[in-house]
């Protein structure tokens, strides 16, 4: 029933090892997952902005150029 220390430790060691490959692969597939719609949206966005149909030849267009913010850009 009561385990020596040194087991206790090893067996928590063990699951927490588990519970860290868990984590990391459902981090993998969040991230897949959010760069998925990411990349989705910035297609379709370019799309809007580079490729539009209703313009003819000698129309002026004004293009708008999104930029990406990083951690230190506020």
């Amino acid at each position: 029933m009561f385990k020596s220390s040194s087991e206790y430790v090893l067996n928590l060691r063990e699951r927490l090892d588990d519970t860290l490959q868990v984590v990391r692969e459902e981090l993998q597939k969040a991230q897949t997952k959010r760069k998925y719609y990411f990349d989705r949206k910035e297609i379709l966005l370019w799309r809007q902005v580079v490729y539009p149909s209703t313009y003819r030849v000698e129309q002026l267009a004004y293009a708008v150029q999104r930029t990406i913010r990083g951690f230190g850009d506020y």
